[in-house]
């Protein structure tokens, strides 16, 4: 605990010293947000019959917490642990007592933690205020769902990233992996265009992916409190698809100081 909490305010002040930078980035969240937000309003004022399900103001809704949470989800992950593998600080990570995974996955949620009170609540905010965004259709049990759902969502996400990360040891430039990871999070986990709004083999397809269950069904269990599974059925697919890459991301991480063993002695 004292480990987390000490990364928390190393964070925090990591911050305040930015606080210029970092509220620019704010600035900048704005303006795909507030981009989506005057298509899906031009969309359906047009009499564009979009969804039966979700009507303007939870389309809306839906779009502010999507496209926020893949800003906040972010990759810097794959960016971290590739260039401690290029300068050749990775070695300090494994003399740690703690795994490279749960040092990477503290520091990780402590970032989190941070963007959301100085990131992503000022541009939910702003947003609500700007677009008169009603929240009635949040129930709390929704909203329980939604944490619940989102935070194994994050760990699939995190998992990913790590997975990617680890592929510096034979990619030079990790930073395309990264562009193009942030690319396929954005479109196929429903951030930019709900899944329900994709042809239905598409859809059939991309939902036997782990990307709808990091996005898509935390949120429209958020607004709508229920999706295309049911509850159990979203947090056993979530935790299946978890598993599945961890399990990758542990043989992966062997061949990874394997590899690192035989370049750098």
């Amino acid at each position: 605990m004292k480990y987390f909490s000490t990364k928390l305010q190393i964070e925090w002040h990591h911050y305040l010293v930015y606080i210029v930078n970092n509220l620019l980035g704010l600035l900048t969240s704005l303006i795909p947000i507030c981009a989506f937000q005057f298509i899906w309003s031009a969309l359906y004022e047009s009499g564009q019959s979009l969804s039966v399900d979700y009507n303007l103001n939870e389309m809306k809704l839906y779009s502010l917490v999507a496209i926020g949470v893949s800003l906040i989800y972010g990759n810097s992950v794959i960016e971290t642990l590739g260039l401690k593998v290029m300068n050749g600080n990775i070695v300090f990570d494994f003399i740690q007592p703690k795994s490279v995974y749960i040092s990477v996955l503290i520091y990780d949620i402590c970032r989190i933690i941070v963007s959301i009170f100085t990131h992503f609540i000022p541009v939910f905010l702003i947003t609500i205020f700007m677009f008169s965004i009603s929240l009635k259709s949040i129930q709390l049990v929704g909203a329980i769902k939604f944490i619940v759902l989102i935070f194994i969502g994050y760990l699939i996400m995190f998992s990913f990233c790590f997975l990617v990360s680890l592929l510096s040891a034979w990619i030079t430039n990790i930073y395309n992996s990264r562009f193009m990871l942030d690319q396929v999070l954005r479109v196929i986990s429903g951030a930019i265009v709900p899944l329900w709004m994709w042809p239905n083999d598409l859809k059939n397809i991309i939902l036997h992916t782990p990307f709808p269950y990091i996005i898509s069904a935390p949120i429209a269990f958020l607004i709508k409190n229920k999706y295309e599974y049911s509850f159990t059925q979203v947090i056993q697919n979530q935790l299946i698809w978890f598993g599945i890459i961890l399990v990758v991301n542990i043989w992966l991480y062997r061949l990874f100081r394997k590899k690192l063993n035989i370049q750098g002695g």
